[in-house]
This record gives C-alpha cells, sequence and structure tokens, in this order.
C-alpha cells in the first residue's frame, strides 16, 4: 500500500524487493568466512533492524531510505536463519532435532499466516501510520526481553569436529 501510494508503486516494491534479497545473499556470503562464537547474543542485536524499515515505512521516507533499511533487514534475516540453525544444530541432541525443527516450524507456518490475515484489517481499523510504530515497538520490545534471558548472553555453540 505504502510503494503504491507514497514510493512510486511497483517499481519501489520490485527496488525494495531487491535489495532485501541483496542484503541476505551478503550475510551468506558473509557468514561462510565469519565464526562467531555467541550466536544467540548476535541474533537478538540483529533482529531489531525490522525498526530500521517500519519506522521509514511510517514516515513515509524517500524510496532510497526505504531500499537501504531493506537492504539491512535482508542482511538481519538471513544472517538470523543461518545462526539460528547453527545454533539449534549445535545444541540439540541429533535424536529429537528433527522433532524440535519440525514444532518450531510447525509454529511458525500456523501463526504466521494469522499475522498475516490480522494485518491487513488491523491497518485498516488503526491505519499504517498507527500500525508499522506498534509493530517497530513490539520488535524492540521483545528483542529486549530476549537480550534479558542469562543463556541468550552466555551460550556458545562449540565448532563441530
Amino acid at each position: 500500500m505504502i510503494a503504491r501510494g507514497d514510493l512510486g508503486g511497483a517499481s519501489a516494491w520490485g527496488a525494495i524487493a531487491a535489495a532485501q534479497g541483496a542484503g541476505a545473499v551478503l550475510a551468506g556470503v558473509l557468514l561462510l568466512r565469519v565464526h562467531i562464537r555467541r550466536t544467540l547474543l548476535v541474533i537478538a542485536f540483529i533482529q531489531p533492524a525490522w525498526v530500521g524499515l517500519l519506522v521509514p515505512l511510517a514516515l513515509r521516507a524517500p524510496l532510497p531510505l526505504v531500499v537501504a533499511a531493506a537492504f539491512a533487514v535482508g542482511f538481519s534475516a538471513s544472517a538470523f536463519n543461518a545462526l539460528w540453525r547453527t545454533t539449534e544444530q549445535r545444541l540439540v541432541p541429533q535424536a529429537v532435532l528433527s522433532r524440535v525443527s519440525a514444532c518450531e516450524l510447525l509454529g511458525a507456518y500456523a501463526l504466521g499466516p494469522v499475522g498475516l490475515a490480522l494485518v491487513g484489517p488491523v491497518s485498516e481499523i488503526a491505519g499504517t501510520a498507527s500500525l508499522l510504530p506498534a509493530a517497530a515497538g513490539w520488535q524492540v520490545f521483545s528483542s529486549t526481553m530476549i537480550l534479558l534471558l542469562p543463556e541468550v548472553r552466555s551460550i556458545r555453540p562449540q565448532r563441530a569436529s
């Protein structure tokens, strides 16, 4: 809606999506070279990158700023996935890894569509000018709560031998 109404339409959304993809690719390439010891801590710090996209969209920022924010979100999302899967494989016993992953993905795939189905009607009622800052606030709050967990700050998965 915002891309169509304020940023120039489909070509603007294409630039935003392409930037997000480019950020994801860069994160994947970078993580092939870098070993991160405290993966959960890094995950908790990179997750708020979404705030950097939600706020410019809410403020109807210029397209180049939104594109840069989308690049950061793509980088964050790709890094999150790589670091999460690595951590999960190192910490969850092999005998139950598939069940743990299945439960996790069931939650994501079951609740994701519910959230997507609700965001349209909620944005119609509240408006994107209210919904996007609220989503940004939730991202900051939830990431802060995760950082407060001692395990998140202390776990250092060992490298596979």
